[in-house]
């Protein structure tokens, strides 16, 4: 959350590119340093790879925090006094948008559980084999950047609801491809190419809508709402899909029901 209120602070012009830009970092540095930091383990071992990793974390992060600009409205003025916590609240909770966006994100996680820990048993269930299943896994992760860097551009361009809907609402597609007779590979890696799209678009029209409904001041503690909702709302969708599995072993109840979710949540957007 710190990095997108540092874009949400200073970037009005272009910020759904630039949170684009953030949140895709993670996963642009996943691409280039996994390669190369496997590498230095089995030449050097784990424990020097941690080392190394250590050295580079505390050089890189002493440089980021030296080149954060500073808050232009306090450098020129007194520190104004912090707002008091439960007036904060009180803002945020009598605010029509915030039950809309809890609720939405509520409903659009449910299925998040099958990206992190189920995607490859789903896919071989559609009769994908072993190999072709790490292929999946590869076009989420190309969906997920794909989503990241598409929807921030979009923020800029077009209002921000439709492209919320539409980015948050393309799994609920996804969902029904892999419950339909529909299971070629292509129609498979599509699915699950529109699922990890939403899962990296999400970060993007979250953070960019809160900053349109609500000021700078309580931004972050929306967000840290959001983030708490989101992960809520994926644990819960892990336990229900766990309930579903061990009555019927199958995944079809819960795509449907979470497909239906998916489209509930972004049509609230």
């Amino acid at each position: 959350m710190v990095y997108p209120r540092l874009v949400v602070q200073h970037v009005e012009r272009a910020r759904g590119l630039a949170l684009a830009r953030v949140t895709a970092s993670p996963a642009v540095a996943g691409m280039i340093i996994g390669p190369i930091l496997n590498q230095y383990v089995e030449t050097h071992g784990w424990q020097a790879a941690y080392q190394a990793l250590a050295l580079c974390a505390s050089i890189s992060g002493v440089v980021v925090f030296l080149l954060i600009p500073p808050d232009g409205q306090r450098a020129k003025g007194p520190r104004a006094r912090p707002e008091k916590f439960s007036a904060a609240y009180r803002e945020i909770f009598a605010a029509r948008a915030f039950w809309i966006l809890a609720l939405a994100m509520l409903l659009c996680n449910l299925p998040q559980t099958l990206l992190l820990t189920q995607i490859k048993l789903l896919v071989m269930d559609q009769g994908i084999s072993g190999e072709g299943a790490a292929a999946m896994l590869s076009a989420m992760s190309f969906g997920m950047l794909a989503g990241r860097l598409a929807t921030g551009v979009a923020l800029d361009r077009f209002p921000p609801h439709i492209v919320a809907f539409i980015a948050l609402g393309g799994p609920t597609l996804g969902l029904f491809a892999l419950v339909s007779p529909l299971d070629g590979p292509a129609v498979v890696m599509a699915a699950v190419a529109l699922l990890g799209f939403a899962f990296g678009a999400e970060g993007d029209a979250v953070a960019f809508l809160v900053a349109r409904h609500f000021r700078v001041a309580v931004y972050s503690s929306v967000m840290g709402l959001m983030t708490a909702i989101m992960s809520f709302s994926t644990a819960l969708g892990a336990a229900v899909l766990s309930m579903v599995l061990a009555r019927t072993e199958r995944f079809d109840p819960f795509l449907n029901g979470t497909g239906i979710a998916v489209a509930l949540g972004a049509a609230l957007l």
